[in-house]
């Protein structure tokens, strides 16, 4: 069965340079994404499953190997998760 990545609500977003800066004042938390994550963040404006994501990354990132991508994203995701940034639900 699918997940998939819903956006927690609650989070605020400050742009710092080519950086996004994720804000969870409940939790006390900061998260700092490089261009490639906020591409993601932005992606999941709309619940998104792992390979929905995936497929738009191979796409951007033609020169990157798929595994390295897969890598990337999965460390994200649950990077994500472990902040309550997302959460995941069964699809």
């Amino acid at each position: 069965m699918a997940q998939i990545y819903i956006r927690n609500p609650d989070i605020i977003e400050k742009r710092l340079d080519d950086e996004l800066l994720l804000i969870d004042d409940a939790e006390d938390v900061i998260f700092n994404l490089n261009p490639v994550g906020t591409a993601v963040w932005h992606f999941l404006e709309s619940p998104r499953t792992r390979p929905e994501i995936l497929h738009v990354l191979y796409a951007a990132f033609p020169d990157i190997p798929t595994q390295q991508i897969d890598r990337d994203t999965d460390v994200l995701l649950t990077q994500l998760q472990d902040r309550r940034l997302v959460k995941i639900q069964p699809q």
